[in-house]
This record gives structure tokens, sequence and C-alpha cells, in this order.
């Protein structure tokens, strides 16, 4: 099987990453708060791909607004709404609270005094707290792979009005043991600040393997591009989904360069998709010979 969703041409992938979904929910209660009212914003950051992009130094919006909370002694939240999609690094999140000490911008936080006088949180600290300690980003590299071996997206924050609070993060790892202690790990440590926590759409690891087939694949990609490389990726694919059910079946993955994926800088090498499918060609081609 040649799966055609890998993002960087003239290069043959053996294996990729699984994951796992891991969601925490939050039931509060609202005080009367005190002090005014401010919006703090992070909006407009680059986002990214929660796998391939999250050892890039990409600025997390959640980590960004959950830092400036924390050193501003912010004890009081009405509401917080953050993130985007959980496969993708968040570019914007907003919160609103309350303080009795004025605010300023700072770098990519932007403050706005409102009028309004909401009630908060009653667990506010804990909950600020746990965003500025969640271990956002890679936790363990792979020196072998020369890619991130374990990390995890802090992903999407949502309130309601009756007190919920729920975050969405998404877990990736290299091989199942890896995945199985990272979402042990994470949901202790949900489990410490009194949220209730799930493990969703959970898909395995593909564990790297050379056979004829991407012997085949990594031919005919020298053959229109001049070099190739063998190489796996801290995503997921569609071949570790297939190959737990289809074992016997041997798998290779290519794409044409795309940069920037699940980003509003996403682009495509109009030039790549051509050569590309020329390989695909090729290797359509020879598997009939």
């Amino acid at each position: 099987m040649l799966n055609l969703d890998s993002e960087d041409e003239a290069e043959v992938y053996i294996g990729c990453a699984g994951g796992v979904d891991i969601t925490a929910t939050l039931k509060d209660t609202y005080t009367q708060g005190k002090g005014d009212c401010y919006e703090i914003a992070v909006k407009g950051l680059v986002g990214g791909h929660s796998g391939v992009d999250i050892d890039k130094g990409i600025d997390s919006a959640i980590k960004v607004l959950a830092q400036y909370l924390s050193q501003n002694n912010i004890t009081q939240l009405a509401s917080i709404y953050a993130g985007e999609r959980r496969n993708s690094i968040p570019a914007n999140a907003v919160a609103i609270i309350r303080t009795t000490n004025p605010l300023e911008n700072d770098n990519e936080v932007q403050v706005r005094l409102l009028k309004e006088k909401p009630k908060v949180f009653s667990k506010s600290s804990q909950i600020i707290e746990m965003l500025d300690t969640f271990k956002h980003g890679v936790h363990l590299y792979n020196d072998t792979l020369n890619i991130p071996d374990t990390s995890i997206n802090l992903a999407i924050i949502t309130a309601d009005e009756k007190g919920g609070l729920k975050v969405e993060t998404s877990a990736r790892a290299m091989d199942s043991a890896s995945l199985e202690k990272l979402s042990c790990e994470t949901l202790a440590f949900f489990d410490s600040y009194g949220f209730e926590t799930k493990l969703e759409d959970k898909y395995p690891a593909w564990k790297p393997d050379i056979s004829d087939f991407t012997t085949l694949v990594d031919t005919a990609m020298k053959q229109e591009f001049g070099s190739s490389k063998l190489m796996a990726i801290h995503a997921g694919l569609e071949c570790g989904v297939i190959a737990k059910i289809y074992p016997h079946i041997k798998f290779a993955s290519i794409g044409p360069t795309i940069r920037y994926p699940h980003s509003t800088r996403e682009e495509v090498d109009l030039l790549s998709v051509e050569r590309t499918y020329a390989v695909l060609l090729r290797v359509i081609e020879e598997m009939h010979v």
C-alpha cells in the first residue's frame, strides 16, 4: 500500500507516530469577583501542526496566555476560550478576568478594560496554575530518527455558563509503550487538579520497517528527484491504523512538499505535486511489470 499523505518530496516514510486525544473536564461554580474586568487576548499567532511542528519553537497561544495570567498574579478567571483544533498548535486564546491591579499589554498579549462585572470560577487559581504548569510540547526526543519521540499539544479550552471547563489535548508517541506512559502521566496531572479525564480517538504507531516495497518506492523517488531518504514522521498516517488490521501488508508513504500544515500559512509546492505524481506512476508501472 502506498499512502499519499506525507508532506516532503524526495522522502519515503516508513513509520509514524501513534496518538490519543486526552480530554479533561472540571465542574466548578461561580462566585462574586472583585476589581476591574479585563479581556486578555493572544491572537493571530502562526500556529502549526501539532506533530511535525511541535519541536519548531512555535508559541502556543494558550501557554502565552497562561504565563501572563500567572506572572500578573491573576486569581479571578471569569471565562476562557482558546485553540482551534486538537491537531494544531493554538494560535488564539482569550480570557476574561477580574483583578484589583491595573494591567497593560505585554509582547503578544493584548489587554482591554471592560465595563462588565462578571462572576468568576471559584477554582480560578487552580485552573490558571494547571494551564501554566502543563508541559506542552516535546517530552522526549528520538535521536535515532531525529524527530520527537513523545509530545503533547495543549489544544483547546472551552468554558460554559454553568461553571464547566473542558480541556482538549493531543498526545503522540513513536511506539505504544511510550504513548501509554505519556497518557498515564497526563491523566495523573489532570487528576491532581481535580479534573475528570477521558481518552478518545486512539490510533496506533506505525513501526519503521524497510521492505522490498519501500526499496522499490525509494528507487522510484531517486529516479525522479535524483535523491531520496527513508524517514519516519512524528504525526499520524493512515498506515498505522491499516497495518494493525492487515499486518501482512507492506507500506510506504510519499507526498508533495507542504509547508506549515494546519495553520493559516499552509502552502503546497505545485511543481512538487506534479513530480510526486510522476513517482506514483513509476511505482504503479514497476508493480505491474
